[in-house]
């Protein structure tokens, strides 16, 4: 016989104990509502039982309202994007780079077309679309390697940049994975909004991919053109040493190179960078290799396009090489 829960959301109504309904709630990325029905966060309503599921889900999403207004909003409010947080997303894409991955694709995600409107809302989603983004592409055998940022602009309000990176063998397989992953995500299907009175229209999803016959250098060289365009949103007061004198202080997105942009207010959090390419990754692959790329960042530049070339490609081929004439 089949159940008909499949056809309906779920509630605690449907489990026999506190704590399956919270191995359930951990298990789908769902949080309980005010009436006991499991929703897309963020909501709020305690979750009992003693067993470890509902333990883990009281320590995750607080024990108490304020704790759980906490958790999702504990990123604190930003206006702009940070100097550790660009550090840390161009140090990702080099180490990728490094790795021979080329993030090649650009994901954007509108919210607003679907209603989530709140940081809360859109951080919860955010969370819960780059998790099964993450699945999908371990699915294909593939190490995900991503870094996002979320904006709020003024016309569309919040939406999601992802930037990663699938091997061109598996684009039409991540292509017509997106619209399934987004609507499993939010429980809701993506749309197209036509413009109106030559204002521009708006999809929920736009994903574009290298073009057909595209070389590696070219999509080198868009992968730094989109990086600089998720780092738009660099706080504009930030500023850097002078190559020549490192007393003088220059406008950080001038020696970088980024047209800077107000993309508004975020209280979730800002960017990010998938694990297999932070700082820990980087870490534990210098440690078995021996050898870890030589930032631009570290080493020190001169002109921003010094920043956004092919080097960590190189770098991360020639240690290979290296290291089967050492074999």
């Amino acid at each position: 016989m089949q159940d008909d829960r499949q056809d309906r959301g779920l509630s605690r109504a449907d489990f026999e104990d506190a704590e399956a309904y919270a191995l359930y709630l951990h298990q789908s990325g769902l949080e309980p509502d005010g009436a006991g029905e499991a929703v897309i966060g963020p909501a709020w309503s305690y979750v009992a039982g003693t067993g470890p599921a509902a333990s883990l889900h009281r320590a995750i999403h607080g024990h108490t309202e304020r704790q759980h207004a906490q958790a999702w909003a504990g990123w604190g409010e930003t206006k702009g994007v940070r100097a550790a947080q660009f550090l840390a997303v161009y140090q990702a894409v080099a180490f990728a780079n490094y790795r021979g991955w080329v993030l090649n694709t650009f994901v954007s995600v509108t919210w607003s077309t679907v209603g989530v409107t709140s940081d809360v809302a859109a951080a919860a989603a955010t969370k819960r679309f780059l998790d099964l983004c993450r699945r999908h592409l371990r699915g294909l055998g593939l190490t995900p390697a991503f870094v996002w940022v979320v904006e709020r602009g003024d016309t569309f309000g919040l939406h999601l940049h992802l930037l990663l990176h699938v091997p061109e063998m598996y684009g039409h397989a991540f292509r017509n994975w997106i619209p399934k992953g987004f609507a499993t995500a939010t429980r809701m299907k993506p749309v197209a909004i036509p413009g109106r009175d030559g204002e521009r229209g708006v999809k929920t999803l736009d994903l574009r991919r290298p073009r057909v016959g595209e070389t590696e250098r070219q999509q080198v060289a868009e992968q730094w053109r989109v990086f600089r365009y998720l780092l738009k949103g660099l706080s504009p007061d930030l500023l850097v040493s002078a190559p020549d004198d490192r007393r003088a202080k220059l406008p950080a997105a001038q020696e970088l190179g980024l047209s800077t942009r107000d993309q508004g207010i975020v209280t979730s959090k800002r960017v990010g960078v998938a694990r297999e390419l932070g700082t820990a990754a980087q870490t534990q692959h210098a440690a078995a290799t021996g050898a870890k790329p030589c930032f631009v960042t570290d080493q020190g530049w001169r002109e921003p396009d010094e920043l956004y070339g092919d080097q960590y490609l190189q770098q991360g081929r020639s240690r290979t090489l290296l290291s089967a004439l050492e074999i």
